[in-house]
């Protein structure tokens, strides 16, 4: 993961565009695809009105990705660890919830299990079907 330290004079250039954009950006966090298009197309259509030149942020995508159309923001001071977690325990949390119940098949299931509860994760246990003897 790249952090602020690390990015080059122009990529920083980016990143103080995108702060300035997105205020909220500031304490770090993530970025959207959607808003780096819109902030990236907003600021070129104001180019002539004295918005700063960037460029469009490919070095981001690979590199800072936490899951589809998220991505790290390195802001200035901020680790990328603690983003990470939070994105990552709420996309889980958005696919337990389309589920009605996680069925338990297994020992490694069972462990998994036990892992989400100590994680905070509030999970509904469903009870296995067991198979006609057709």
């Amino acid at each position: 993961m790249l952090t602020y330290d690390k990015l080059t004079k122009s990529q920083k250039r980016w990143a103080n565009a995108m702060m300035d954009f997105y205020p909220k950006l500031k304490e770090g966090g993530v970025i959207t695809l959607k808003e780096c298009w819109h902030a990236s197309t907003t600021l070129y259509k104001q180019r002539s009105e004295g918005a700063p030149k960037v460029g469009y942020p490919n070095w981001l995508f690979g590199i800072n990705k936490i899951r589809r159309g998220v991505y790290f923001f390195p802001a200035p001071g901020t680790e990328p660890k603690e983003f990470i977690e939070q994105e990552s325990a709420k996309n889980l949390q958005k696919r337990l919830d389309k589920k009605d119940a996680f069925e338990v098949r297994s020992k490694d299931d069972e462990e998994f299990l036990n892992e989400l509860l100590e994680a905070g994760i509030d999970v509904k246990v469903a009870q296995p079907q067991t198979e006609s003897p057709l």
